[in-house]
């Protein structure tokens, strides 16, 4: 008996098989080493790009990840995650107007896609447009109301337009989901200072004591 060679369709999705488990397991730079493989048996499967440019991601490769998405999207134009982390891997080299484009794009394929409005949000701050960025993670908590993440940009874009009232009712709901958010006591801290509500300043305060006591000690002067 004598086993026949796998077809290179069938080798590549056992090879993408295997990297997901390895990802699974943090074990980033073999899934790469197994994606590569998989894209040169496979280099017209969109989906061998896409995992191969996540993996890049991972492993902090972003010139590689851009390059790898834009290959799935060239294979498949509608694919808009991959659009996503094209925009993802172009905002971390600092490409942000081609990030910006590539984000529009996710978006007329998927315009109520959570991460896609995520990240639209951290490019409009990284390129300094508070009112963007606030517009983009309000969109995206009316689509997961439940995501703390998204609550606390959204505080976090309102209390740098100084808009401190919808700053702290943003930080609250992340509070309402995770009462422990440390970095959300933090910043209703200086968001009751701002708007004079010294006994609410007060109560982020005794939070803060309990959670981060060192954060604390250093705001006491403050009171």
């Amino acid at each position: 008996d004598f086993c026949l060679p796998a077809q290179p369709e069938e080798r590549a999705r056992e090879l993408v098989a295997l990297a997901g488990k390895m990802r699974e397991q943090s074990r980033n730079a073999e899934a790469v080493k197994l994606l590569r493989e998989a894209s040169q048996l496979q280099p017209d499967n969109p989906y061998v790009w896409f995992h191969l440019g996540l993996s890049y991601h991972s492993v902090g490769l972003h010139d590689e990840q851009i390059a790898a998405m834009r290959e799935a999207v060239q294979l498949k134009p509608d694919f808009a995650e991959a659009w996503q982390w094209l925009g993802s891997g172009l905002r971390k080299v600092g490409n942000l107007d081609a990030a910006t484009d590539a984000l529009k794009q996710g978006l007329a394929i998927q315009p109520d896609n959570f991460h896609i409005l995520h990240e639209l949000g951290l490019l409009c701050r990284d390129k300094g447009d508070h009112i963007g960025a606030l517009s983009a993670f309000s969109k995206a908590v009316k689509i997961k109301p439940d995501d703390v993440n998204g609550w606390f940009q959204v505080g976090v874009s309102s209390n740098n337009l100084k808009e401190y009232t919808e700053a702290c009712h943003a930080f609250q709901e992340v509070l309402r989901i995770n009462p422990d958010h440390v970095e959300s006591w933090e910043l209703l801290f200086w968001v009751y200072r701002n708007l004079r509500d010294k006994p609410r300043m007060l109560q982020a305060h005794s939070r803060l004591e309990q959670l981060a006591p060192a954060k604390a000690r250093e705001y006491r002067r403050y009171l």
